[in-house]
């Protein structure tokens, strides 16, 4: 995960007006596969390797979960849905 933080990093360096809307998926994407691994690490039963795992899949619906959305639900059609389940 180091490399996250490093690209994290990298994305709010220099960030301007100009760049911002065009580097926001790709910050959100990193910020919540922090927020995933640093929720995670407390449970003992997951591996490292697990964990980076679950992150780098569950990343894509994090914020629907985090809404109160159920997986199966529709959720509403704001930026926050999108832009972080959008990049691969």
């Amino acid at each position: 995960m180091v490399t996250q933080v490093q690209r994290l990093d990298t994305l709010l360096e220099d960030l301007t007006r100009e760049t911002f809307w065009q580097r926001w998926p790709e910050i959100l994407k990193t910020d919540v596969k922090l927020s995933l691994v640093k929720e995670l690490v407390h449970f003992e039963n997951f591996s490292s390797k697990e964990v980076v795992r679950i992150a780098e899949t569950d990343y894509r619906t994090y914020f629907k979960e985090l809404c109160g959305y159920d997986l199966s639900m529709e959720s509403k059609h704001l930026m926050i849905f999108n832009d972080a389940s959008a990049i691969n």
